[in-house]
This record gives C-alpha cells, structure tokens and sequence, in this order.
C-alpha cells in the first residue's frame, strides 16, 4: 500500500514537471497582434541519453511480461508481479511520451 502511494506521488511530481517543461501554460498567442516579433528558435531535439534511456526500457518490458507469465502460469498467487508490470508500463509510457514531444517540438 505504502508502494503505490509513493508511486502515485512521484507520477504527481513527474507530471508537473512534464507540464513545467511543456510550455503549455506559456503565453498566449494573441499577444502577437501587439507588433512585437518572437525570435522563434527551434528547440532542442533528444539528447542521447533519452534515447538510450528509451532503449533500456525496451528490455524490461520483455522481462515483466516473462514474470508476468510466470505467474500466469503458477495460478497467479502472486501480487508483485502486476506491481512490476504496472511500475515499469507506466514508466515507459512516461518516458515514451517525453521523447515524441522532444522529437515533435524539434
């Protein structure tokens, strides 16, 4: 129980910080009528660690689903496998979605 709590506070603070950096509570656009001019730089794109970071999850996710059916197979008993499964899916849905909106604000 104390797990999932934890867990659920750090998707909070991972989610806010995927927010912060997002830019989506950024200025309005209307603001533009003014005659001002934006120096419309293009962003950053993936740097490599994303990427291997990316990469590493791909693995993982191999072996949960090996655990997973494990414990399928032994009359699932067990509870932590489906915390595995739940933690490391989540996690890669996390990151995933960070390096599409890297590689799309590239």
């Amino acid at each position: 129980m104390v797990g999932r709590i934890i867990l659920g506070l750090a998707l909070v603070v991972a989610s806010r910080y995927l927010l912060r950096i997002s830019l989506v509570h950024g200025r309005s656009y209307l603001s533009e009528t003014s005659g001002r001019r934006r120096d419309f730089k293009r962003a950053e794109g993936p740097k490599p660690l994303l990427w291997i970071i990316c990469l590493a999850f791909v693995p993982l996710l191999g072996i949960q689903f090996f655990l997973m059916h494990i414990d399928a197979v032994h009359a699932g008993h067990k509870a932590w496998p489906v915390d595995i499964v739940a933690g490391v899916g989540l996690t890669c849905c996390i990151v995933w979605v960070y390096l599409v909106a890297k590689i799309l604000r590239h």
